[in-house]
C-alpha cells in the first residue's frame, strides 16, 4: 500500500498541537505508514505548513517543522500556537506538504477551535440563567458536527452560539444581555 498521511491538530486554551499520527510502516498493523516499501521519513527534504485562520484570506506559514521535534522526535508533535497571532474561535484549514526526493505528499485537514465558546458556556452554567440550556444544545451540536467532519455546519453552529450569547463575555457574565 502507499503512504497515507494522518495529521491533526489537538487544541486547547494555550496550545495547538500539530501531530503526525501516520506512524511507522508495519505490513500487518500499519501498511500505510512511513517507511519501506512506502515513502520513508528519511527521504523527506522539506515540510511546508500553512494555516488559514477564520475570516482570513491569506494563510500563515508555520516555519521550522523540518528541524523541530515535529519531525525529529518519535512522538511527531509540535505546538504551533505561538506562530499564529490573534488566535480566535472558528474553522481553521491546515495544508501540510511533505517533499521527499522527486515527489510530494499533501494533506489538507480542518479543525474547529471553540475555546472562548467553551468558557462562555461554563460561565452560563454557573449562573441561574435560562440561556444555558439553549447555548449548551447549540454547543453540543457544534462539537458533534465537528466530530462528524461536517465543518460547514460546525462553523454555522459556532456563529449561532456566538449570536445567542452576544454580550455575555468570555465568562458568561454581562450586564444587559440576560446572561
Amino acid at each position: 500500500m502507499a503512504l497515507v498521511l494522518k495529521l491533526d491538530v489537538v487544541n486547547n486554551q494555550f496550545q495547538m498541537l500539530l501531530s503526525d499520527f501516520t506512524g511507522d510502516y508495519n505490513a500487518t498493523t500499519n501498511p500505510e505508514g512511513w517507511g519501506a516499501p512506502n515513502t520513508t521519513r528519511a527521504s523527506v527534504t522539506a515540510i511546508n505548513c500553512t494555516v488559514l485562520r477564520p475570516s482570513q484570506t491569506v494563510a500563515d506559514n508555520i516555519t521550522g517543522l523540518y528541524t523541530s521535534t515535529f519531525w525529529t522526535a518519535a512522538y511527531r508533535q509540535v505546538d504551533i500556537f505561538t506562530q499564529l497571532p490573534s488566535v480566535i474561535d472558528g474553522l481553521y484549514t491546515v495544508v501540510m506538504t511533505f517533499n521527499p526526493g522527486g515527489g510530494q505528499f499533501v494533506d489538507t485537514f480542518y479543525f474547529l477551535r471553540y475555546e472562548n465558546a467553551k468558557k462562555t458556556l461554563t460561565g452560563l452554567a454557573l449562573q441561574n440563567s435560562g440561556l444555558f440550556e439553549e447555548a449548551k444544545f447549540i454547543f453540543d451540536k457544534m462539537v458533534y458536527a465537528e466530530e462528524a467532519e461536517n465543518y460547514t455546519l460546525a462553523q454555522e453552529l459556532l456563529t449561532d452560539f456566538n449570536n445567542l450569547v452576544n454580550g455575555c463575555g468570555p465568562t458568561g457574565l454581562s450586564g444587559g444581555c440576560g446572561c
